[in-house]
């Protein structure tokens, strides 16, 4: 793929297929557009004398050279100019990623900012992927890898992998862990956080600041290394969690699901992007949960129910079906619906989450009065037994 990207910067036209291909490619995976930063700074920089590349002039240039000069199109080869605008417009939101994470110093970049310009994972991909800040990625086959950084080195599953002393393209990590699999991670300063299926983790690789920072998306439970002196914040979408040392569950699975914090122990301070200035503390065995609206509400919970999928199982207190169905969901990597007459169906006991989703699905069954209905292709449905 590189020498397509050379011959697009330099000017010289793709075919059509070729074009799909590089796009194609670029859609695949974070690494993959990581690489095209990578070239985009090369080859600006080997065609100016200036220290400091013109990007958004490059991106100008870049913008005419992929976008087709069709007049008036026919209805002949409507669909073919179709399709070659939807590609050109994808390649510019790609060049536009590229541009801003170039023009940041990536020294002085804030993981707020990085988050924003990072595109969101697809969670249905196979493997555990961790990218570090020098571009390189690793693939995990395991479901449930250890990563542990330790000074100057980071241990996979045991094994050591040094950590590269070279200024990187970015200054973070990122940590996807997909449907079907977790991991548990141990960050430079001792914190450790287990990660359920479904999440994304951006954080440094070491804390230099006042403040330790990371990015959370999806469903961890952590347990934060106590350090005064240097308060730790976990940015969560529109959720921002602030704490000096404790242990602490959160759900943030994407912006059209509730954000909520559930502490076990210490002290939390909760605020919203949408109303910095209103702070919540909330103790032990409470849950605070922000909704759409940026509002953040308070309940009394047991705590330790929102973390017992950490030992393999659910443990439900009236916990409608449908909340429970989406955690299996994401547990198997499968795909279940249900009708809307079992959503709301309140489950309380203990579901054990057996190797077999069959075998969790057909447990629920003898809880709750609910057929299962699997198809050909590996989906189920979820109905009402009347």
């Amino acid at each position: 793929m590189e020498e397509l990207i050379h011959r697009l910067l330099n000017g010289s036209p793709l075919s059509e297929s070729e074009s799909r291909n590089l796009l194609d490619w670029l859609r695949a995976s974070e690494t993959h557009r990581r690489t095209f930063t990578r070239i985009y700074r090369e080859w600006g920089n080997s065609h100016t004398n200036s220290s400091h590349y013109n990007a958004e002039q490059a991106y100008h240039t870049f913008k005419a050279r992929i976008t087709p000069s069709v007049a008036k199109p026919t209805a002949r080869n409507n669909l073919r100019t179709i399709g070659i605008r939807i590609a050109a417009a994808a390649m510019i939101c790609i060049m536009i990623y590229s541009i801003r994470l170039w023009n940041y110093d990536s020294s002085e970049i804030d993981i707020k900012t990085f988050t924003e310009l990072t595109t969101s994972p697809d969670f249905t991909r196979e493997n555990v992927e961790l990218l570090l800040p020098e571009g390189k990625n690793i693939l995990f086959s395991e479901t449930n890898p250890t990563i542990i950084y330790d000074g100057n080195c980071i241990k996979i599953n045991g094994r050591e992998e040094a950590i590269s002393a070279a200024k990187g393209d970015t200054p973070f990590n990122q940590l996807l862990v997909p449907f079907g699999r977790q991991s548990h991670l141990t960050l430079s300063d001792g914190t450790r956080i287990w990660i359920n299926a479904g999440s994304k983790l951006v954080y440094p690789t070491t804390f230099n600041g006042d403040t330790r920072e990371i990015h959370i998306e999806g469903e961890v439970y952590m347990e934060v290394a106590h350090d005064p002196s240097h308060p730790f914040i976990v940015h969560s979408g529109d959720m921002n969690v602030r704490v000096l040392g404790t242990k602490f569950y959160l759900s943030s699975y994407g912006p059209e699901n509730t954000h909520e914090v559930v502490l076990l122990s210490g002290a939390v301070s909760v605020t919203s992007t949408l109303m910095p200035e209103h702070e919540i503390q909330i103790a032990p065995d409470q849950q605070a949960i922000l909704d759409k609206d940026g509002e953040i509400g308070i309940h009394k919970v047991s705590a330790l129910n929102f973390i017992s999928w950490i030992d393999g199982y659910i443990n439900c207190d009236n916990e409608p079906l449908n909340s429970i169905l989406e955690r299996i969901a994401r547990r198997y990597n499968c795909h279940i619906d249900h009708t809307d007459a079992v959503a709301d169906l309140p489950i309380s006991g203990k579901l054990e989450l057996q190797p077999d989703v069959n075998d969790v699905l057909r447990i629920l069954s003898l809880t709750a009065p609910i057929r299962i209905h699997q198809s050909g292709n590996g989906q189920y449905m979820i109905s009402l037994i009347e």
